[in-house]
């Protein structure tokens, strides 16, 4: 039992293997095409590409990056993280 009461459950190795197994077999091909954006287009010198490829990356992954960082009115996440 934790501080707040409640259970916690600690998965077997066998879960653990079988969860990684999932994930793998779901995520593969998804991160096998953000790494070919990536690997297409490398630099960061070029602002459309940054932009696209933390937008596709913080939709895929629902990194919040929008939560992260300070906006000034008006403007959105990957603008301000692509300047």
């Amino acid at each position: 039992m934790n501080s707040s009461g409640t259970h916690l459950s600690i998965p077997t190795s066998a879960e653990v293997a079988q969860a990684a197994a999932r994930f793998q077999t779901d995520w593969d091909l998804i991160d096998h095409l953000l790494y070919g954006l990536c690997r297409d287009y490398p630099g960061h010198g070029n602002r459309a590409a940054v932009y696209a490829k933390l937008a596709m990356i913080d939709r895929v992954y629902a990194a919040g990056m929008e939560h992260r960082i300070s906006l000034p009115a008006g403007r959105q996440a990957t603008e301000v993280i692509a300047d």
